[in-house]
This record gives structure tokens, sequence and C-alpha cells, in this order.
């Protein structure tokens, strides 16, 4: 029986469809880190943003661990890898790649489409590709899904199935080799395919290529060879390199920071932070899983799980002094403990800030992670009026916990998760944000007391038996101001504004409107209405019912206490 040989995988990925429509003009509608559009007239440079059309001959500059997507008016998609410059020209379906990857994704019946690289050129027709520019000018193509072809443009023509992959040679007169690739290995590793927030409308015609790719690996009709293509090629031969030298290679190029993010920290005094603590500058731009978009996290201890070790009357932690570049006064510096995998907090612990120098600005204290669970009735407690931030990439559950920042801003945030409060208290000096603008936020018996207060959910608010406790309010922007937003705000036994301080308390929903109740609107037996602020029992303004005191779309009131509008 004669026995296949596949490599492991790729860098790349391409998609392009089959009827005439141009492609001069799409829609940026994701843009992740570092994505720049640049005018070859005038080479201005702008910042990419959602919702803005790319029209060509503008050019796409992505930096590294920064990705973009594009959807034409056919719905073609174009997903734009790190380290990619790339243009469509202005009439028809060709695509210059000066460098980097792109994938792209037509419907079927749309129109192929033409491959432009430094060196080589090429007629390009399927469904989902992947395209990756090598560095002798020519440029390499695999198939996702489905069958593609690939023409030069002396006619010569190549026929691919999903799972393979092809190399145009520079000067576009002949093709290198076709080789198998394991497709569920490449598609594991690609940023193009999983590195977006949407799944390829594709991937299960994907998935079904990579089980059947499977079901020959396995009755031994195939074979991996554990080797992964490498981008030089020439008519009859391709570059591969084992797999086993390849990931010591990489290692060997990791940054300090990348390596202590695979080292385990236990804290049990301050000493420890000094082991693993990096400048901003040695991990490039920022440090991986901070978290936090708009804070900018000047040094920090870095490591895959950081135990924070419960002793006899407490921990007491006191921050490293920042680097002196970082001192100003009119700049906000972060310590951040950022762990690639979990923050375990096992008993009280305080933060406390270094003796800083007269005009110092404290720092503030971020701390995340992957998922960040603390529970068992404990206190965690950093008092800096820069700010406590407490972040995860996913999900944040706290139950019977105490976080206090009195002199300063006090954050939760989940960057595309849940964040769900049972029995805890959430007390400060500045203001109050619970977030989780991809998720839901859910809140029971507890309590929230700070300056102002703003819970944030994509889907859903959700309060109940609980209290909000405006301390303190004084004249600065905000202050005093409770604010929620979420397609659907539920609320159940909560008094809003309980300090009597007179301040607006907005809600912001789907509709833009209290839920509809042919009885009372205030006690409706439980039901939720989604798209609506639903109260569904005993929710009250400074102590009286909370129906006297609202406004919304459907019943104006400019001067009402309570105002509820559209998202």
């Amino acid at each position: 029986m004669k026995t296949a040989h596949w490599v492991s995988w790729c860098f790349a990925s391409l998609s392009i469809s089959a009827s005439a429509a141009d492609l001069s003009e799409s829609t940026f509608t994701q843009v992740i880190n570092d994505v720049s559009v640049v005018s070859p007239a005038t080479k201005t440079t702008v910042k990419a943003v959602v919702s803005t059309v790319l029209r060509s001959p503008e050019l796409v500059r992505t930096g590294p661990n920064s990705r973009a997507e594009l959807k034409a008016q056919d719905q073609t998609l174009t997903r734009i890898g790190a380290n990619t410059i790339f243009a469509f020209e202005p009439q028809g379906r060709t695509i210059n790649l000066q460098q980097g990857s792109v994938l792209f994704h037509s419907p079927t019946g749309r129109g192929g489409g033409t491959i432009k690289t430094g060196g080589a050129s090429a007629a390009v027709l399927g469904t989902t590709l992947v395209i990756v520019a090598t560095p002798n000018g020519g440029f390499k193509g695999i198939v996702l899904e489905g069958k593609g072809k690939f023409t030069l443009p002396n006619g010569n023509a190549r026929d691919l199935k999903a799972g393979q992959l092809l190399f145009i040679l520079p000067g576009s007169r002949s093709f290198g080799p076709t080789l198998n690739i394991n497709l569920s290995k490449m598609v594991e590793g690609s940023g193009l395919v999983k590195g977006y927030s949407s799944e390829l409308s594709s991937m299960p015609k994907v998935q079904a290529a990579m089980s059947v790719q499977e079901a020959l690996i396995s009755s031994g009709k195939v074979q991996d060879t554990g080797l992964l293509v490498g981008n030089n090629a020439t008519k009859d031969t391709v570059t591969v390199v084992d797999a086993a030298t390849f990931a010591a290679a990489i290692n060997e190029n990791k940054t300090a920071v990348e390596k202590a993010a695979k080292h385990d920290v236990e804290l049990q005094d301050s000493a420890r932070l000094d082991i693993q603590i990096f400048h901003r500058s040695a991990s490039g731009k920022k440090f991986p899983n901070s978290g936090f978009k708009d804070i900018s996290v000047s040094y920090a201890l870095v490591a895959e799980d950081v135990t924070i070790k419960n002793v006899e009357g407490g921990l007491h932690v006191t921050l490293p002094k920042p680097w002196e570049s970082e001192i100003s006064d009119h700049a906000s510096t972060f310590f951040g403990i950022l762990a690639s995998q979990d923050i375990r907090i096992k008993g009280d612990v305080e933060f406390h800030n270094p003796w800083l120098g007269e005009g110092e600005q404290a720092p503030g204290l971020v701390l995340n992670c992957k998922d960040l669970t603390i529970a068992n009735y404990k206190t965690v407690r950093f008092d800096s009026p820069t700010g406590f931030l407490l972040g995860a990439q996913h999900s944040i559950e706290l139950d019977g916990v105490t976080l206090r920042n009195a002199t300063g801003p006090l954050t939760l945030q989940s960057r595309d998760g849940k964040v769900e409060l049972n029995g805890v208290t959430l007390s400060a000096g500045g203001a109050i944000e619970v977030l989780a603008k991809d998720d839901k936020v859910k809140i029971r018996n507890s309590t929230l007391a700070g300056r102002s207060i703003r819970v944030v959910g994509g889907d859903l608010v959700d309060i109940r038996n609980s209290n909000l406790e405006i301390a303190r309010p004084s004249s600065s922007l905000g202050s005093g101001i409770i604010s929620m937003e979420a397609k659907t705000i539920v609320m159940s036994d909560l008094d809003l504004d309980p300090s009597h301080s007179n301040r607006p308390i907005l809600l912001a929903c789907t509709n833009g409107k209290l839920a509809p109740y042919a009885n009372n609107p205030n006690g409706n037996g439980g039901v939720v209405r989604p798209g609506f602020v639903n109260w569904l029992h005993g929710v009250t303004v400074q102590g009286r019912d909370a129906v006297d005191h609202y406004g919304d779309t459907a019943r104006p009131n400019p001067t009402a206490q309570v105002q509820i509008r559209p998202l």
C-alpha cells in the first residue's frame, strides 16, 4: 500500500470568489492592534477604524501581533495578517501583496481574483484560501476547503483541493511543488483563521476537510512527517524544517518577558516581586495580557500563574518603585501583576505603594489574568488615586470578597467574558466600574460604594438585592452619577442613589424604555422582557417607588431622576 507523506503546517491562507464585482472598496469590520491606512498619493498615514471604507489604491499596513478584516459589497471577506502591506487595485479583482499574508473568503459564485507580489502573479479561484508572500518575490497559496485553481499569465494552471499548498515562483512562468499540509495543525495555529471575534462562515466546510484528513492519517493511508514548510522553493524543491529544531529556534529568540510568562511565581512577601519584573521597553510595545486598552502598564511582574499565599495576619506587599523615566506629575504609571493563566489569592492581602519623593505620583495597580476567581471572604486592598484595576481575558467571578481603594477608582473588567459578583463589597474613593462589554454582568447580595458607579454589559446587566451607594459626591464631572448599559437591564430589591445626591441615574437599553406591564411595572412577578429596563420588584429611588421618578422615549421627562435611553 502506498503511503502519502504530509508536512505539518504552513503559515498562510487565502479565499476569493467568482463574479465580476470590483474589490476597489471594502469596509473594515475588525481592527486589532496596530493597523494603518496609507495614501500612496500624499504618503499620509491614519489609523484604521471599524466601519470606515478602504478605497484603492490605499494601502493597509499592519504591525506585529496586529490584524484586520474587511468586507466588500459582494461579501468577499479579506483578513490581513501581522506585518503585512496590502492593497486592492483600482479596478477589477486584483490584490497587491507587498509582504505578509492574507486570507480571502468569497461566497460561491462571486468571482476569482489575481494575486500580485513583488515578482509573481497568478489568477486564483476558490472559496477559502490563504496567500503568503515569500522573501524571493513569489507567494504560496493554501486551499482551506473545496477546490482551488491557480493560473499563470502564460496559461499554465494547477488545480488544488482542500489541504494542499502551492508555490508560485518569481517571474510568474512556473509553479513550485504542490504539497499536502496538515490542515488541523495549520488552522489551530493560524491567526488569520482563529484570531477574530467572528468565525469564518466557511468554517464548517474547513472542519469537514480536516476530518477527512484525520481519517486518512488514522487509517495509515497518509503519514504526517512533522516537518514545517519554509518560504523558499524552486521548481522541484521546497525548504522544510524539523519541528523540534524550529521550536528550539523560536524559544531561543523569545524575549525575557515571553519566557517569564511560562514560569510561575508565588508571593509570600514583597521581596518576591523583584524576581520577574520588567519595564515596558523589554517587551516591545506592551505586555501580554495587560487587559486594559486605555491603560499603559509601565512596569510589571509577568508569570504564567501567580499565587498570593496566605500568612498569619494577612499579606502586605509593597510595590517596587517605578523607573525614574516613568515618574511624572502628569502621566499615570501602573504596575501590573500579569499572569498568562491564573492569579490565585489565598488570604487577605494589602498592596502598598513604595515611598515616593515630593511631587511624585503614586502608581496604580493592575491585576490581570485569563480567568479571575476569588472567594471565601477575602479582602484585597490597594489605596492609590491613580487606580486599582482587576481584569480578565474571559470571566471574573467573585464570591464573598471585599475589594477596596480608599483614595481612587476601582475597576473590574472582562475583555470577552462575564462578570459575576455574589456577596461582594466594592469600596472606592473614586469611580467604580464593572465592565463586561461583550457578555453580561450579574450582581447579587452586594454593595458598591464610590463617587460614581458605572455598570456595562454587552447583553445583560442583572442586579438584585444589592446596594448602590454614592459616597461623598463632588463637583467633578461624572461624580455622583449611577449609570448602566446593556441590551437588557434587570433590577430587583434595589434602592438607587440612597445617598440623596440628587444626581441623575442613567440607564441605556436596546429599546430605551421601561418594560411595559398591564399592572405594576415594578412588581411583575419576575418576567424579564429582553431589550427593556426591567424593574422586577422593589426598585426605589431615595426610598420611593422608582416608577414615579423616570422618563424614557415613550414617557419623556427631562427632569426625572431616572433617565432611560436607547443604546
